[in-house]
């Protein structure tokens, strides 16, 4: 599994390495800066490649939760874009570093940012990829200016891989049918990110769950 986040609160993540686990398989997660203390569930390994500091000078912190001045305000919201991107490509670097040298039988892709990588490493493995989308990548809440370039090369993007894929998978019905309609995938299997249910709970909890 590749995923660009710490692993240790993405509980989409961590939900599917352990069905997986469950069903008698070995799981390796490449995540993003995993904290130090994080200890993974039973049959999960974790290794983490680090996202860099983007445009941000290594000494200094995040601007994310500082209260800024107007035109600090105006450099993050006008640079954020660039940053975000310098960011998530040392990360695809790093964790290419890691997961080359191993011996896997499928490749499972969480969310865009690990999507080319994937595809990359699944073609020269030759195994098959299979593509999580946790949300629509282009339609997602941002807090940055408008990249409509950006935007339109990383559908191109999305549409290449995901169609290469043996499998991809979304969060609901709304994502699939997105997908499926504008990046040219035959078919999208929802997989909801739900709280743990048993076969004995209520109708009514299973269905509002989506079960």
């Amino acid at each position: 599994m590749l995923v660009a986040t710490s692993v240790a609160r993405d509980t989409r993540v961590l939900r599917e390495a352990g069905c997986l686990v469950d069903l008698g398989m070995e799981v390796v997660i490449v995540g993003r800066d995993v904290p130090a203390d994080f200890a993974p569930p039973k049959g999960i390994s974790i290794l983490q490649a680090s996202g860099g500091s983007g445009l941000r000078p290594s000494s200094m912190g995040s601007l994310t939760t500082k209260r800024l001045p107007p035109h600090l305000r105006f450099a993050r919201w006008f640079l954020l874009p660039t940053h975000r991107k310098k960011s998530f490509s040392a990360w695809a670097d790093g964790a290419y570093e890691l997961a080359s040298p191993l011996n896997f039988e499928a490749l499972h892709a969480h969310d865009f940012t690990a999507l080319e990588l994937g595809a990359r490493l699944a073609r020269e493995h030759a195994v098959p990829l299979v593509y999580d989308s946790h949300e629509w990548w282009t339609g997602r809440q941002r807090q940055y200016r408008p990249t409509p370039i950006m935007d339109r090369r990383e559908a191109r993007t999305e549409a290449k891989f995901a169609s290469q894929a043996a499998a991809v998978i979304t969060v609901g019905e709304s994502i699939a049918e997105l997908i499926e309609r504008e990046r040219g995938v035959k078919k999208v299997f929802v997989v909801r990110n739900s709280f743990p249910i048993d076969s004995s709970s209520p109708k009514s909890v299973r269905w509002a769950a989506g079960f």
